[in-house]
């Protein structure tokens, strides 16, 4: 059965001349429902108060491995409670500061979450990369 959801972020679809663009593969609901639950705060949406992450929390923590196995508990947590046909796989965080490199600009932080989604008999793995 083939479904449609809006795509997060939400943008115009000029191309059908719809009001938003849409996801009719399983693959790209799967990544837009994930980026929905990490980037909703926890408390910011009614009637589920424990829907969503801390990511927002942990910008102004220390860059250790204390906080960075905050995060993935944090997310491997949420997406198992809220997204149980998702795993995540890996969960990579990226930052930069004036002595590395410029591919990352200065105190920017990339998420690289790689996953794995099951739809009764097929799974698939993807991934997404968050900036902050």
């Amino acid at each position: 059965m083939k479904t449609y959801t809006i795509k997060y972020p939400i943008l115009d679809d000029n191309k059908t001349n719809y009001l938003f663009e849409m996801c009719g593969l399983s693959k790209d609901t799967y990544k837009s429902d994930l980026l929905l639950l990490l980037f909703t705060e926890k408390g910011e949406r009614y009637y589920m108060s424990d829907y969503g992450t801390n990511l927002l929390r942990y910008i102004f923590e220390p860059n250790d491995d204390v906080t960075r196995n905050d995060i993935v508990d944090d997310l491997k947590r949420t997406v198992s409670k809220y997204m149980p046909n998702i795993t995540i796989d890996s969960v990579n965080i990226n930052v930069t500061n004036e002595a590395e490199s410029t591919l990352i600009d200065r105190g920017e932080v990339i998420l690289d979450v790689k996953f794995t989604y099951n739809e009764e008999t097929y799974s698939e793995q993807s991934e997404i990369s968050i900036k902050f």
